[in-house]
């Protein structure tokens, strides 16, 4: 199952089931996938080819493209395939508008085919597989550069699983720096092999994963891209090119919003409707040390932190200490976001938009993540970025002598 794992991370980064080649997109080549099924406990009756069709990737959604009976633990796959495509094998699919949230936990082989005869045996499960054959190897690259990543896969896999990680806000912060740790692994593993295999029939598959990152700079995607074969490179750009610039421009845009929030420099004013309408302006905090506190009821990261922040709130608030939270919940979770705010302790006064990250104060402060937070002085200068846990406490204490 730490395919499925797997295809939500690719989701998240924006490369998910189809990539085309670094030839033409005329350049179609014929593939055959020959199956083995052994030591299943029922063995199934079919097995459903699962993959994003060129035509819909806008869309954004894979759909079964076609079935093959099993006979005798064996079945069979033929067609064909423009460049490389990111395809999945299992007895089960969940529907298509399902997307990559449920089928997580599918049961699957996933394989990278760019043509050629592909041997694949599955044991006891489709995710337990081996291939091999002249038209497996970008399949066996890229289980060479994810290799990391599929171990903490398995390790995210049980986790979710779990009823802890629906109920356990701790758990929910566990879960959540392991899909960092692993996002991580897939940016350095694709990264790491792309430079010492930037041939590898998989390139495009490593380089437009990484492009699709936020957190991989757009300099460092330029300069891997220096490193790959002409044709790929010119592919990956006529693919890639527009989310590259978005990135390109994205990045130098969080450049510019850190430069208005640098230590030292004046906190800018907004104003937001709290839980009962009223109008709450930053400017109205002026006098006293205010921590802008950005979170949102669906952050596991910023629940899990909630009972620190509770605790400094209780500890300084009558120095001369105030917290205004602003929320990035959506208009659909303004319920769960004033459920969150009783469930948490959160006494201090809280805004929101209800935007999501579209929140009008966090586009001002530069927000792309949460948690995160800005101490501001009574005269309105902000003193302090992302303090959380012991940090917090000991910066409060300083000012507040």
């Amino acid at each position: 199952m730490k395919t499925g794992i797997i295809l939500m991370m690719m989701a998240v980064a924006g490369s998910m089931n189809n990539v085309q080649p670094a030839a033409a997109q005329t350049d179609k080549k014929e593939f055959v996938i020959n199956g083995t099924l052994k030591n299943f406990a029922v063995m199934p009756a079919k097995v459903y080819l699962r993959g994003l069709l060129p035509s819909e990737r806008k869309e954004g959604r894979a759909r079964v493209l076609d079935s093959a009976t099993v006979q005798a633990g064996k079945f069979h796959f033929s067609g064909t395939v423009d460049g490389i495509w990111d395809l999945q094998l299992s007895s089960y699919f969940p529907e298509v508008n399902d997307g990559p949230t449920r089928i997580r936990f599918v049961d699957m082989a996933q394989l990278h085919v760019t043509g050629g005869v592909i041997n694949l045996t599955a044991d006891g499960k489709f995710d337990k597989n081996t291939v091999s054959g002249e038209g497996a190897q970008a399949e066996l690259d890229y289980r060479e550069a994810m290799k990391e990543v599929f171990v903490l896969a398995d390790s995210i896999r049980t986790i979710m699983q779990s009823e802890e990680a629906q109920t356990n806000p701790t758990m929910q912060l566990v879960m959540s720096n392991m899909m960092g740790d692993a996002m991580n692994a897939m940016a350095e593993g694709a990264s790491g092999f792309l430079k010492t295999h930037p041939a590898s029939p998989a390139a495009p598959v490593f380089m437009q994963m990484l492009i699709g990152m936020p957190n991989i700079s757009a300099a460092a995607d330029d300069s891997l891209l220096q490193t790959l074969p002409p044709a790929t490179r010119e592919y990956v750009l006529r693919e890639a090119g527009e989310t590259l610039e978005k990135k390109r421009a994205a990045q130098l845009k969080k450049q510019q919003d850190e430069a208005l929030t640098t230590l030292g420099k004046p906190a800018m004013d907004f104003t937001e409707q709290d839980i009962n309408g009223k109008q709450v302006s930053l400017s109205s905090y002026r006098g006293k040390y205010v921590l802008i506190d950005f979170w949102a009821s669906w952050c596991a990261p910023c629940r899990a932190e909630n009972p620190n922040v509770v605790n400094a709130y209780q500890r300084f608030k009558d120095k001369g200490f105030e917290i205004l939270g602003v929320s990035l919940d959506g208009g659909s979770s303004a319920s769960a976001w004033k459920q969150a705010i009783e469930k948490d302790g959160l006494s201090w006064t809280q805004v929101s938009d209800l935007n999501g990250f579209d929140n009008a104060a966090a586009k001002l402060y530069g927000v792309t993540s949460i948690p995160q937070n800005f101490l501001v002085d009574p005269n309105g200068v902000i003193i302090a970025k992302n303090l959380r846990g012991e940090a917090l406490h000991n910066k409060l204490a300083e000012v507040l002598k």
